[in-house]
């Protein structure tokens, strides 16, 4: 879609996974690790720059992708839309915009394949997409999830929730 007259065409400026604020709702705050570490079934939060703020014609998502040969398919290649597009397996919502910061809530399907994820971001322009470049820096794990009821993990008591 082009944006309307007078708007730069929309591109990602940076990414930010906020692990500082991911970590303590996914307990995963004893894990030393560079990466985000989130698990699934339970949203997470990262921020997106823009160079400019959003438009409601804008139309971008967010992608994943595990192990060497992703596909849609065997739920190795995960898209993640906002606006108007039908969803995948995992859910995203925009939970805050500030200039040209979005925050966007992204909550892995509860049975997501577990391991390194590699995150991109990709923008719409025209019929096609232009994708953040690879920046080991936005990997993320996700991680079983026992105090999620919908992951075959799930452990009622709280004691022995803890790995």
């Amino acid at each position: 879609r082009a944006p309307p007259p007078g708007v730069d065409v929309l591109s990602v400026a940076g990414v930010n996974t906020r692990q500082d604020l991911n970590e303590g709702p996914h307990n995963t705050h004893d894990y030393i690790n560079n990466q985000l570490v989130v698990r699934r079934g339970q949203q997470f939060t990262i921020d997106v720059t823009f160079n400019r703020p959003l438009t409601p014609q804008d139309d971008f998502q967010v992608e994943f992708l595990i192990g060497s040969d992703p596909s849609p398919n065997k739920g190795s290649l995960v898209v993640v839309t906002f606006g108007n597009r039908p969803g995948g397996s995992w859910t995203g919502q925009i939970v805050g915009s500030q200039g040209p910061v979005t925050s966007l809530g992204i909550t892995p399907n509860p049975r997501a394949i577990v391991g390194l994820y590699r995150l991109y971001v990709a923008v719409s322009v025209g019929t096609s997409l232009q994708r953040t470049d690879r920046n080991p820096a936005t990997d993320l794990y996700v991680l079983f999830n026992p105090w999620c009821p919908n992951d075959d993990v799930f452990y009622p008591d709280d004691a022995g929730r803890y790995e």
